[in-house]
């Protein structure tokens, strides 16, 4: 399997489907409250800010060793995290990459597009 970091404009656009996936499980799962959709777009605005940030700056401890959490994508034409072939492709961010800057902008256009 290949890591490739040069795919810069490919991987933006792949987290940014990542996130409006995100959000969109969210509102599906408020759609039955009884919340207004200002209430449930504020819920997901700050669900997803958060989750990004942890993505971005979240570090964890274990046995005295620390890790941090990625969003990476696998190109493959099996598409199984189970097996690679040669043609797997690791899609993975590059150091500047921030998924928190732009949330808040996401969610406005998610919500006008939904």
């Amino acid at each position: 399997m290949k890591l490739e970091l040069e795919d810069l404009d490919l991987f933006e656009e792949l987290a940014e489907k990542f996130r409006f996936n995100i959000v969109k499980n969210l509102k599906d799962c408020l759609k039955n409250t009884n919340l207004s959709e200002a209430d449930k777009e504020t819920i997901c605005g700050e669900f997803l800010s958060e989750f990004c940030v942890d993505l971005d700056q979240g570090q964890w401890e274990h046995s005295e060793k620390y890790y941090r959490p990625i969003v990476g994508f696998i190109n493959s034409k099996n598409n199984t995290l189970q097996s690679f072939d040669d043609n797997a492709k690791l899609i993975a961010p590059y150091e500047a990459y921030q998924h928190h800057e732009s949330v808040w902008g996401e969610i406005e256009e998610f919500y006008e597009k939904s």
